[in-house]
Parts: C-alpha cells; sequence; structure tokens
C-alpha cells in the first residue's frame, strides 16, 4: 500500500512542480500589485470573496517577482496536499478510529489518509482546475480542506480556547471563499446540531460551542460574499456571457463522468472494502453508519446537490463550471469512501481469497499511477519549460525591442495541468495583463497560423 501511496505523491508533486499562472491569476497578481494585498483582496471588482483572494494573494506578496513567484506556487501546492493528509489523519483518529489507536498505528492511519487523500484527488470533478489552478483552488478547493480541519477541531478533546478560536477562523475562511462551499459546510453542520437537539448528549458542551463558533464564523463572511458590491457585478457579468456557455458546460459535465480516471477512483474505493476487512482482522469494528445515518447522508447528498444545482441554474441557465462542483465531488467521494470501509467491515470473507484481491487491486492502483506519471511528466515539463522560456524571452526582449507588436509560438499541450494561453488579438485581456505584469513595451499575441 505505502508503494501505491508514494505513487500518487510523485505524481501530484509533478504536476505541481510544473505548474503555472494561468487566466485570472495574471489579473488578480496585478491588482495586487497597484493595491497592496488588503485593498486586492477585499476589493475586487468581481467578487467579495475576502478570504480566498486573500489566501491567494498570501502566495505571493512575500516575493512579488513575476518570473521566480512559481516557486511559491509550488509549495502552496505541497501545503494544500499536506493539508488533506493531515485533516483526513486528525478526522479519523478523532471520530473514525477513535478507539483503534493501540491496534492501528500512526504509520497506518497516515497511509490511510494519503489514500483518501488519492481517491478526493482522481474524484474531484475537473481536478485540473480544482487542485491546479490557483485562485480557483483557493475558491473551491481549500474550503473543503478548512472544513476538513474545522470538524477535527470540534471533535477534538482538548485546548478549549485553541480550537475554539480555529474553528471560528475556519469557518470565516469557508464563508469568506466560496458560496456554494460556505452553504454545504453549513448544511452539514446544521444536520450535526440538529442530531444533537434531537437526540441529546450527541455533542459535549465543549463541542456544541465549537460548532456554534464554525457556524457563526461562516454566517458572517458569506453575508459579506452575498451583499457585498462586486456579486451584483460578477452576477452581471456571468448574464452577458452564459450565452454562449450552456452546451459546453452541459456537455463538459456529462464527459466528466466518462474519464479513464474515473477507473482509478473505483479502484480506491474498492480498496478501502477491503481495508474495512483488514480492520476487522484487527478487531476493530466500524458502527458509524447506522440505518438512520445512512438516510440522513442521503438526504445531506441530495440537499447539497440541489445547493450547487439550483444557484448554476439560476446564473448560467445549466449545471456552469464544472470547477465550481469540486465541494459536492469532494462530499460525495468522502461519504462514499466512509460507506465502503464499513461495508468491508462488516463483511466476513475468507483470508486467501481477499489477500488475493487485496495484492490485485493495489497492482492496478499501482499501474495506473506510474502509467500516469510517465506520460503526464514529458508533457507538462515541456509545458513547464515553454512558458518560461517566452517570460524570459519577454523581459529580455524588452531592453531591446523596438516594434510595437511581438508575435510568439503557441503554448504546448499543458496535460493535466490548467492552461490558458494569450489570444491572436493584442487587444484581448489577458494579452493586456500580461503587458501590465511584464512591464512591456510592446504588445503582444499569438502568431496566427
Amino acid at each position: 500500500m505505502w508503494i501505491c501511496a508514494m505513487l500518487f505523491i510523485a505524481f501530484y508533486l509533478t504536476l505541481a512542480y510544473n505548474n503555472r499562472w494561468v487566466s485570472d491569476d495574471v489579473m488578480l497578481y496585478n491588482d495586487l500589485i497597484e493595491k497592496g494585498w488588503w485593498s486586492a483582496s477585499t476589493e475586487f471588482l468581481y467578487s467579495r470573496r475576502a478570504t480566498s483572494h486573500g489566501l491567494f494573494h498570501g502566495i505571493i506578496v512575500l516575493n512579488t517577482d513575476f518570473f521566480s513567484s512559481h516557486y511559491q506556487l509550488f509549495v502552496y501546492h505541497i501545503l494544500v496536499l499536506l493539508g488533506f493528509i493531515s485533516g483526513i489523519y486528525r478526522l479519523s483518529s478523532t471520530l473514525i478510529l477513535t478507539n483503534a489507536h493501540q491496534r492501528v498505528s500512526k504509520s497506518e492511519r497516515m497511509l490511510f489518509s494519503i489514500l483518501a487523500t488519492a481517491a478526493l484527488f482522481f474524484g474531484t470533478v475537473q481536478l485540473n482546475e480544482a487542485w491546479f489552478w490557483a485562485i480557483s483552488s483557493t475558491v473551491h478547493l481549500v474550503p473543503m480542506l478548512a472544513l476538513l480541519h474545522c470538524l477535527a477541531s470540534i471533535y477534538a478533546p482538548s485546548r478549549m480556547f485553541f480550537h475554539f478560536s480555529v474553528t471560528f477562523l475556519l469557518g470565516v475562511y469557508i464563508g469568506g471563499a466560496s458560496e456554494l462551499a460556505a452553504l454545504i459546510s453549513l448544511l452539514f453542520c446544521s444536520i450535526i446540531l440538529g442530531q444533537h437537539l434531537v437526540r441529546s448528549n450527541i455533542l459535549k458542551r465543549a463541542q456544541l460551542l465549537k460548532l456554534s463558533a464554525a457556524m457563526i464564523g461562516m454566517m458572517i463572511t458569506l453575508a459579506w460574499n452575498i451583499f457585498g458590491k462586486g456579486t451584483s457585478a460578477r452576477i452581471s457579468l456571468i448574464e452577458n456571457e452564459n450565452g454562449s456557455n450552456l452546451t459546453h458546460y452541459a456537455q463538459d459535465f456529462i464527459n466528466a463522468f466518462s474519464e479513464p480516471r474515473n477507473l482509478l477512483v473505483v479502484l480506491l474505493i474498492s480498496l478501502f472494502v477491503l481495508l474495512g476487512r483488514w480492520l476487522q482482522a484487527r478487531r476493530v469494528q466500524l458502527n458509524f453508519f447506522t440505518k438512520r445515518r445512512i438516510l440522513i447522508a442521503g438526504v445531506f447528498l441530495g440537499l447539497s446537490f440541489l445547493l450547487c444545482y439550483l444557484p448554476m441554474r439560476s446564473l448560467f441557465g445549466d449545471v456552469g463550471p464544472l470547477r465550481a462542483w469540486a465541494p459536492f465531488s469532494m462530499i460525495l467521494i468522502g461519504t462514499i469512501l466512509l460507506i465502503a470501509i464499513q461495508v468491508g467491515n462488516n463483511v466476513h470473507a475468507k483470508e486467501r481469497p481477499f489477500r488475493i484481491l487485496t495484492f490485485g487491486i493495489l497492482g492496478l492502483i499501482s499501474l495506473l499511477l506510474a502509467t500516469y506519471t510517465i506520460r503526464q511528466a514529458p508533457i507538462v515539463s515541456k509545458y513547464s519549460a515553454a512558458h518560461d522560456q517566452r517570460i524570459t524571452k519577454l523581459f529580455e526582449l524588452n531592453k531591446t525591442h523596438r516594434t510595437q507588436v511581438l508575435s510568439l509560438d503557441p503554448l504546448p499541450d499543458s496535460g493535466m495541468l490548467p492552461s490558458c494561453d494569450i489570444d491572436s488579438d493584442t487587444g484581448a485581456w489577458l494579452n493586456t495583463e500580461y503587458k501590465q505584469v511584464l512591464s512591456l513595451g510592446y504588445s503582444i499575441r499569438i502568431e496566427e497560423d
């Protein structure tokens, strides 16, 4: 299993190291240089997502040199990965494997956490934008990371004031980062609170206070987002542009369920069934999904789907950008993993078939991860090298170039990384943003065929 875990980490780091700023990242980069961290984070024209923008600007504020700042982006991706692994580890230790510390070692819990993170990663809808488009990840991905640590802190047994403060601040981030992620998180917390009110003594007094602090934090910044000045401007922009995107969004949504990587998600879920059986052999009994809780989980998933779909439908007339579905897809995969591990924990099977099946699934997962890494590594390396060479060329030519327009070759395929190249029109918005961020004395465009 550790081979699978290490192969996943190697694949993730390969993508993360070769990732670069794209699209809106450049515009927000310019915003930071012009206004400073606070104003750029709280006064963006098209939204009031102050916490996600604040985190984005925090990635680059210590080094505003555009050429070398992708190293900070790499560090950010590493921290996100470690955040998910540690969040799942903390939550499993405080809530799922509470009474199994002597039978499941720390290294084994860490292994489970890495494999669960891999399942969440590959199960995320449009993972290239959700995980590797910097501003998109701070909006749609990090709130779910914050929710993981928020729940782990709520159920943590000690340091009341510290965890109370942490849950409040994490709630503030979730509410101020993404409206959809905030609504799903509030729904989840409301279900926990409702369970406590209906069935007394589910939460201790300290846990109830921390849960309340998280919900208050979410509601404060969610209200700031919804009623902020930038929200109406963003809605107007969406309404003007959505007509040409309807078919595109719907087709992307359908294609998301037929991608080859979904086989890897299925195998990882199957592996968690076998992990449940392995826990049974260690005499660890899981019972976090009773019939009542399965019903509640089904209602939660249904309502979460509606909380994503209805706002998208009203704004886009369709399912909207797939990256906005990242919170729902992660909630869905997380729920399926919990069900899978409990199913395996309650199934009684002979040892030999169990071992054969385990080795077979581990072999397939390892093979797929190795194949992905071998295929993607040269593609993303070529993309990042071409991107860096272009930036270097523009810097050098800025000192000697005397014409008004410079034509550039298009960037190569970016593989599983997001990419948004400049246009053949020198007046296109991204062309002008690059011109500004690099302080060019001439206009740039893509060479037309």
